[in-house]
C-alpha cells in the first residue's frame, strides 16, 4: 500500500477546534498518523512519496454528500458541452439534439468554456 507523507502544511484534524498540524501520513485512503515533520520522520515509516504542501490548507475527509435532485434532473436534456473545442463542435452537437426535438422545443446546452 502506498504511503504518502504531506509536509508543511496547515491540515486541520477537525477533531478539536483550532487543532492543526504540519504534517500527515497517508497509506492508500487512510490516515496513518498527524503531527510535525519531525515526529513523523521519526516514526520510521517507509514512505513512497513526500508532498511539501507550500503552506497550503488540508482538510482530511471533508465530504460532500449531498445533490440538488431537481436541478440536477433538469440538466439530464441539456446538451453536454463539456471539452467542446470550437464553436462549430458545439452547434454540431447542438444540431443533433434539434433534430431529435420538435420544432417549438428549447434546446440548452451546459459546459462549454470558449
Amino acid at each position: 500500500m502506498k504511503k504518502r507523507l504531506f509536509t508543511n502544511g496547515k491540515i486541520y484534524s477537525l477533531r478539536e477546534e483550532g487543532e492543526v498540524f504540519e504534517a500527515l501520513l497517508v497509506a492508500g485512503d487512510r490516515i496513518i498518523e498527524t503531527g510535525t515533520k519531525e515526529k513523523l520522520k521519526k516514526l520510521s515509516y517507509e514512505v513512497d512519496d513526500v508532498i511539501d504542501l507550500k503552506g497550503r490548507v488540508v482538510i482530511p475527509g471533508l465530504i460532500d454528500a449531498h445533490t440538488h435532485f431537481v436541478s440536477f434532473a433538469k440538466t439530464l436534456d441539456f446538451v453536454n458541452l463539456d471539452g467542446v473545442k470550437s464553436l462549430d463542435e458545439a452547434l454540431s452537437k447542438v444540431k443533433v439534439r434539434a433534430d431529435e426535438k420538435a420544432p417549438e422545443d428549447w434546446v440548452i446546452g451546459r459546459g462549454w468554456d470558449q
